[in-house]
This record gives structure tokens, C-alpha cells and sequence, in this order.
């Protein structure tokens, strides 16, 4: 009987062959397109877990209590994580990390700028799962010139030969030697890292402070097993306010596995990334649904015009739980059939599907547990509600009503039908929509006015001795005819995250406890970047008061700024920003120097010395772009022969 029905099911698909293809290829696409999705998710979730001590790795975090609420932060002070380790028993580990920022690699005749460098503690491999390919796990990073490659980019300088114990320059200054190659860290950990440096490299740095009111750099610690993160939490705390007499800043401990989709930033308490999770889980949802209902509704319409045949073979003494077995099996083949097209579909698409979603998905994906027992769950689930309506009710008429009077099913097959037709298209209409807002917010975003003038505007990161010789740069660059102006600032020019407190002026309520935005900039700042000026003039050598001296200098606010002053013309008015006293010589008007979904903070400029300034502007003539990069590459290599002139346009 099983071998007859399986026959019948064969006949059938070979009979109506197109209706069988748009049946199974239809259900086979919205499949895929939910497969793909689901992968997708699968990877956000699974990100760090693959930490063997993850569930006692946490980070520390902070919140700031200001007067427009708490600002919550992922940093900490520089010094905090040896003194937490040494004063707190529960905590069993800590590490402390932080980007060094792009540095330039040099191995022989291999020159690359690289942006995943790490400093870290040497407890960075007993606290986190990256396996060591070579190398001492206990000592790698504790010579202060070591350092620890991926295999990737031991490849990339050393090529075949063995690269522990080589040596390998950065930023033409200082020799590391390799001391532990380890394996490519996974794309879906919230650590990335090519290389790892010891944290005592940033003492050379000029941003390094032992001050606990400095927070700059992330602190993860390891509790002991068993251990209440309250209790450390509460213990952390403890010594904060041995070393910060003031203020109320509170910290606590932030579960490492929960980094990636749950942290959050700044003011108020955002749910973070996994509102994506929730919105692409519900898309592919009705990706699905939509799939089911198509292959429903055409499954339905083919079997009720089987009813004759149906009746025939109960006059031939058919059983009805025959009939019911035979629909249920060809509603089964149909989606099995279906499925196996679906992932073979996923699998043949793997690589653009990579491409857009920045990840690395393998075939070996498709194979695993979860993903298996998934694609079946939906087979069966898909294959038992469309096999139904055959099964149970086509199989209850009786076999003379239908051969008498010709029935095809009745109503309840065409209402159920439109019913599902009409469902289909709501969730149709709602996913188009869902596009058009989508379209609508990237275009508005792409064609939004930021305040400053992104066209024609050249930056690049100034590093060791790059920043030593600015001003030779500054001078030799405007000599440059397609060189309109040259300036820098401490930050890139879309990315402005320095902030404090320690902010005054005159009539301020003691009351006011507000964040400032801040950064340190060179003279012609305001031109390079195209800003306008709602009162009051940019900063000038042409103006004595504007040079900064010791403590003193001038500052440039921004409309946010002005309105917290409380005053509308804020232009001749005294201001005091850390050390830093002076009178604002200048109002911008507001400019996006953040996110375009995070609101226009307060925000003041002054003129910095110029080795805190990390990166240097390029305001260029339009037209004829490519001489103008080759006049600029030539320029650059008369004024630094050593770096590449690695830069980036800023639309």
C-alpha cells in the first residue's frame, strides 16, 4: 500500500507538472529566504559563546548621574583593573583592553596600516577562549616589546616561514617580537583582534592617565566560581571612593555573553541590538507563513479536484485512513521536496549572502543539529497543514454523493482558501511597507544635511612621528594649488566621543551638572570642515587671545552649548573647560558630528597643541579627482617618505 501510494504521489507531480513546480519552487524560495534569516539569527545569538568562561566573564560598566539623568558608559579608569584584582578576593581574573588605533606594520618589504590592534593584559588568554597556535599562554604578553598575531597575518608578513620569535616593525619606531600566534579570532565575537599587544604600550601614549576620573579603556574581570557578581559589584564600588573622593558614579558588572546584543550607551536605556533580532525573527516568520499559505492554497485547489477520484477508490474498497496516509505522503513529498530545494538554494547563495551581512556562514552551517531539526520541524508542520484539508475532508464524502452530483469539495475548501488569500496579502502589504520606511530612512539619511560640508574633504589618522611633523605637513600641503585649506582635530570628523563635566561659565546654577562634548582642534578647523557660523567669528592667528598660552585660549561652541548657557548670544562670554579658561570667540551652528540617531549633544572646540591632534584635514578643489590624489600622494612622500599616504574621503 505504502509502495501504491507513493506511486500515485509520483503520477501526480509528473502529470501536472507546472502546478507541481510553481507549488514546490514557491515554497522552496520563501524557505530560503527564511533559512537565510534564520542563520542570521542563529550567529547574533551564539556571539561569545564560544568562551568556555563566559557565563563568569563580565565587564565593567558605569553609570554617571548628570543633571539630565544617568549617562551610562562601557569604560573605566586606566588603572582600576589590578587594583580591583588585588583588593577584591571574589575576583579570580581581570584584563584590561583598549584599540591602539591604526598603526603601520612594516615587515621587510611589507608595509600595511593595520586597525585591529589590541593592547591587553597578559591574563587576556587565561580569561578568554582564543586558542594559541605557538606560544605560552602565561607569558606571551609580558615582555613590554611582544607581541601575538593571528595566523591570518602571520601569513600576510612572514609568509611560509615560522613567525615566533621574529621581529616585526610599527610606525618606524619600535621593534616587537612575536612571542604567540594564535588562531583567527571568530567573526562573531565582540573581541576583534589581529594583534595583541601588552596594555603597557598605552603608557606611551599621550591619552595614558592614572587618574580614576579618566575613563577611556574597558576592564573585563573573571569572578570566582560560585561567586554573587552583586557582591563584587557592591566591593568594586568600595574601592572606587578610596581613589574618587567625589562624585556618585556607580559601577557594575555587565555579563560578557550578553555584550553584544544588549549593551547600550549614553542617556536612557535602549533594549541594543536585539531589537534586530526580534525584527528579522518576525520577518522571517512571515516570509514563512506567506510560503505555507501559497503552498496551502495550491495544494487544497489540486486535491478538491480529486474528489471523483477519491469516491472511486472507496467503491473499490478503500479504506478512509488509505485515503487519508495517501494526501498526508504526497503533502509530504511535496515539502520534502521543497526543503531539499531550499537548502540547496541556501548553499549555492552562501557566498553573496556573506557578502552582504559582513559574516561567514560555511556549507558545514546547514548540517548542524539545530539547523536539521529546524528544516524538519517546518517540513512536517508545513506538509501536516496543507495535507489536511484533503486528508480528513475530502476522505469523509461519500464515495455516490460525489461520483451523483460532480462535487469538487464544497464550500469550506473555497472559504478556507480566501480567507488564506486574504491573509497572505495583508502580510504582503506589511512587509512591502516595512521596505518603503526602510527606503525612506536610508535616503533621508543619505540626503540629510549634516552641517558641514563632507564633499571634496580628505582625512587620514597622524601617527608617532607624522604628528611630530604637522606643521611641516600643514605648510608643505598649502602649497599645494589643488590644497584649498588644511586643518586637524583629536577625532575623526564624523565621530566626535570625548565628553566631560568639568564645564563653566558665567551664571551657571551650581544646580547644572550637565556633558559637554569636546574636542581639540588647529586653526582653520571651522573652514576645512565647512561649518557655519551663527555668530561670531572662527579661530585666528590674526588674534592674539586665540594662541593658546598655559591655561588660556578661546572656544567655539555649538547652538546646543549656547542654549544650556541659558543665553542667545553667547559670543564675548567667559568659559571654563578643564583647565582651560577663555572667551568664546564663536557660535557653529548645530552640526551631526556623531550618529544620525544620536541627538546634537553641547559641544566646544578649542585650539590644542598639536601632538594630541590624531588627525588631519584636506579640504581640496573638486573636479579632476584622480590628479589631485596623485598631486597629493606626491606631497605627501616628499614630506613623509616613510608612511603611506593612507587616506579616506569623508562623503
Amino acid at each position: 500500500m505504502k509502495k501504491f501510494n507513493i506511486q500515485i504521489a509520483l503520477r501526480n507531480i509528473l502529470r501536472h507538472r507546472l502546478i507541481s513546480f510553481i507549488t514546490i519552487f514557491g515554497l522552496a524560495i520563501g524557505l530560503a529566504g527564511s533559512m537565510f534569516i534564520f542563520l542570521w539569527v542563529s550567529d547574533e545569538l551564539n556571539y561569545d559563546h564560544f568562551n568556555k568562561l563566559g557565563d563568569r566573564l563580565f565587564r565593567v560598566e558605569e553609570d554617571q548621574p548628570y543633571s539630565k539623568g544617568l549617562y551610562h558608559v562601557n569604560v573605566t579608569p586606566w588603572p582600576s583593573g589590578p587594583v580591583w584584582k588585588e583588593s577584591i578576593p571574589e575576583i579570580e581574573n581581570s584584563c584590561r583592553m583598549t584599540s591602539t588605533g591604526s598603526l603601520l606594520f612594516r615587515r621587510n618589504d611589507k608595509i600595511f596600516y593595520e586597525d585591529k590592534v589590541v593592547a591587553a593584559d597578559s591574563s587576556f588568554f587565561r580569561m578568554f577562549t582564543f586558542p594559541l597556535l605557538e606560544g605560552d599562554v602565561r607569558s606571551v604578553l609580558r615582555d613590554p616589546q611582544s607581541i601575538v598575531i593571528s595566523d591570518e597575518m602571520a601569513r600576510k608578513y612572514f609568509g611560509n616561514e615560522d613567525a615566533l620569535g621574529k621581529s616585526i616593525e610599527i610606525n618606524n619606531s619600535e621593534v616587537f617580537q612575536v612571542s604567540g600566534i594564535m588562531k583567527k579570532i571568530p567573526t562573531n565575537s565582540s573581541i576583534e583582534a589581529d594583534f595583541l599587544i601588552p596594555f603597557s604600550y598605552m603608557k606611551k601614549s599621550s591619552w595614558y592617565s592614572d587618574n580614576w576620573s579618566n575613563n577611556s579603556i574597558a576592564t573585563y574581570i573573571l569572578s570566582g566560581k560560585g561567586t554573587d557578581p552583586e557582591v563584587i559589584k557592591t566591593k568594586i564600588n568600595k574601592v572606587v571612593k578610596d581613589h574618587i573622593t567625589q562624585g556618585s558614579t556607580k559601577f557594575m558588572l555587565f555579563p560578557f555573553l550578553k555584550i553584544h546584543l544588549h549593551e547600550y550607551w549614553g542617556f536612557g536605556h535602549p533594549p541594543g541590538a536585539i531589537v534586530n533580532i526580534w525584527i528579522f525573527s518576525s520577518i522571517a516568520i512571515l516570509v514563512l507563513i506567506i510560503a505555507c499559505i501559497n503552498f496551502m492554497n495550491l495544494s487544497t485547489a489540486r486535491s478538491a479536484s480529486r474528489a471523483k477520484e477519491t469516491g472511486l477508490r472507496k467503491l473499490n474498497g478503500a479504506f478512509r485512513r488509505d485515503l487519508v496516509f495517501q494526501f498526508l505522503g504526497e503533502s509530504s513529498l511535496h515539502a520534502l521536496t521543497g526543503m531539499l530545494l531550499a537548502i540547496a538554494l541556501v548553499a549555492a547563495l552562501l557566498g553573496p549572502f556573506d557578502i552582504l551581512t559582513g559574516k561567514t556562514f560555511r556549507e558545514s552551517d546547514l548540517i548542524a543539529p539545530v539547523f536539521i531539526m529546524s528544516a524538519l520541524i517546518i517540513t512536517i508542520i508545513t506538509s501536516l497543514i496543507a495535507g489536511s484539508y484533503p486528508a480528513f475532508i475530502l476522505s469523509s464524502f461519500m464515495p455516490i454523493n460525489v461520483l451523483k452530483s460532480g462535487m469538487t469539495g464544497g464550500t469550506a475548501g473555497v472559504y478556507f482558501r480566501k480567507i488564506t488569500v486574504v491573509v497572505q496579502f495583508i502580510i504582503s502589504i506589511v512587509l512591502i511597507l516595512f521596505t518603503l520606511v526602510t527606503y525612506r530612512q536610508l535616503k533621508y539619511m543619505q540626503g540629510k544635511s549634516l552641517g558641514y560640508d563632507k564633499e571634496n574633504l580628505i582625512y587620514l589618522q597622524m601617527k608617532e612621528n607624522m604628528i611630530d611633523n604637522y606643521s611641516v605637513i600643514k605648510q608643505e600641503f598649502l602649497k599645494n594649488p589643488s590644497v584649498i585649506t588644511v586643518s586637524a582635530c583629536t577625532n575623526p570628523p564624523q565621530n566626535i566621543g570625548s565628553n566631560a563635566d568639568n564645564i563653566s561659565w558665567e551664571g551657571k546654577s551650581p544646580d547644572e551638572h550637565s556633558l559637554v562634548s569636546m574636542a581639540g582642534v588647529d586653526f582653520d578647523y571651522a573652514e576645512a570642515m565647512g561649518l557655519k557660523l551663527k555668530a561670531g567669528r572662527t579661530f585666528s592667528k590674526a588674534y592674539s587671545i586665540d594662541i593658546p598660552h598655559d591655561s588660556s585660549g578661546t572656544f567655539m561652541i555649538n547652538e546646543q552649548l549656547e542654549k544650556l548657557m541659558g543665553t542667545d548670544n553667547a559670543v564675548g562670554k567667559q568659559l571654563k573647560f578643564g583647565t582651560t579658561r577663555g572667551q568664546i570667540v564663536g557660535v557653529m551652528k548645530d552640526f551631526s558630528y556623531q550618529s544620525l540617531r544620536s541627538k546634537i549633544e553641547p559641544l566646544a572646540v578649542w585650539i590644542w597643541p598639536s601632538k594630541y591632534l590624531n588627525f588631519i584635514y584636506f579640504r581640496v578643489k573638486p573636479g579632476n579627482m584622480h590628479e589631485t590624489i596623485a598631486s597629493l600622494e606626491k606631497t605627501w612622500q616628499k614630506v613623509m617618505p616613510l608612511y603611506p599616504f593612507d587616506y579616506k574621503f569623508l562623503d
